[in-house]
């Protein structure tokens, strides 16, 4: 019988969602309150977004691999969450 083996891979992998599982759903309580408040489920578009820019950089800055490669693969992350998350707040603060 082969038990499971704890590479660097899945022991990445599970410290990343220890740290960034409280992280996400504490945000995402927090921009349901808002919501809430101001009555603009836009808001919630606009927190998700900048969310997955963080969770990029976090995974790439935490991930395996030499640190050009984790750059290559967090810096389109960031710039596209960067992106929508400024044409939404564009969009969110023109109402």
């Amino acid at each position: 019988m082969v038990g499971l083996q704890l590479t660097p891979l899945v022991w990445a992998g599970s410290l990343l969602t220890t740290i960034d599982s409280p992280f996400i759903v504490t945000w995402t309580l927090a921009l349901w309150a808002l919501h809430l408040k101001l009555r603009d489920a836009g808001i919630v578009d606009l927190g998700w977004a900048g969310l997955l820019g963080v969770l990029a950089v976090l995974y790439a800055s935490l991930g395996s691999g030499g640190p050009v490669r984790r750059g290559v693969i967090g810096a389109p992350g960031a710039i596209w969450s960067f992106r929508l998350t400024l044409h939404l707040f564009l969009r969110v603060r023109g109402k």
